[in-house]
């Protein structure tokens, strides 16, 4: 059977976690924001007051890598945050040519000992051979009650369904710096169940995340 189909990606978002350190001395950023601005062609940037004093983060917008488009690029004190709608190999290698540009071009090196986490999310709109949401199982007892309790109202009530779930980890579990995004799957709003589409969240790369999808595609 032919696999399910990718309609579209809503967004992808690739989180870079890094501590960098630059042995010549603090660069000169304006300078430096101006080589980015020309190397990717960046429309949006940040001003000089965003160069120059401090702020959490500063941001990128609307550039071009390897004929896609990046959306966005923010620079944080411990990383960079990139997203886009394109498949993450796409942000993962324009994540890897920055870093390989910073470290040539403008002298930056991790810190040693210091291990840089790299996290994936990706959402993406899908049409399934079936009705992937009905590998929940007892949650269907939830929708009769609901049903039930509607039942009693002086209307006539669309019957609800399971359209999906969501996974979660717990935040106080050991792990990386940075806390997992959900994984998430519901029937895209508006459209007609019969055409089993449907928007799913999840914390990997575009195409990790199409084969766990399909994989729960084949559950019973």
């Amino acid at each position: 059977m032919p696999h399910m189909e990718l309609i579209e990606i809503d967004d992808t978002r690739v989180v870079h976690l890094v501590n960098l350190r630059r042995l010549a001395g603090q660069p000169y950023w304006p300078e430096v924001a101006a080589k980015l601005i020309a190397r990717y062609s960046f429309v949006r940037h940040p001003t000089i007051q965003d160069l120059t004093e401090r702020r959490e983060s500063i941001a990128f917008g609307v550039g071009k890598f390897a004929d896609s488009q990046i959306q966005e690029l923010k620079v944080y004190g411990d990383g960079f945050v990139v997203n886009a709608r394109s498949n993450s190999n796409i942000l993962d290698a324009f994540l890897d040519d920055v870093l390989e540009w910073a470290s040539k071009e403008l002298g930056f090196e991790s810190l040693p000992n210091s291990k840089p986490e790299r996290h994936h999310e990706s959402a993406l709109v899908l049409r399934a051979k079936k009705d992937i949401a009905k590998v929940v199982g007892r949650s269907r007892e939830l929708t009769s009650t609901m049903n039930e309790f509607l039942g009693k109202e002086n209307f006539i009530a669309r019957p609800f369904h399971v359209t999906g779930f969501i996974l979660s980890s717990d935040p106080h579990a050991p792990g990386s710096r940075r806390i997992e995004s959900r994984f998430l799957l519901d029937r895209r709003v508006g459209v007609p169940f019969s055409e089993n589409i449907f928007y799913s969240l999840a914390p990997l790369r575009t195409d990790d995340h199409l084969a766990f999808l399909e994989r729960i595609e084949e559950l019973d």
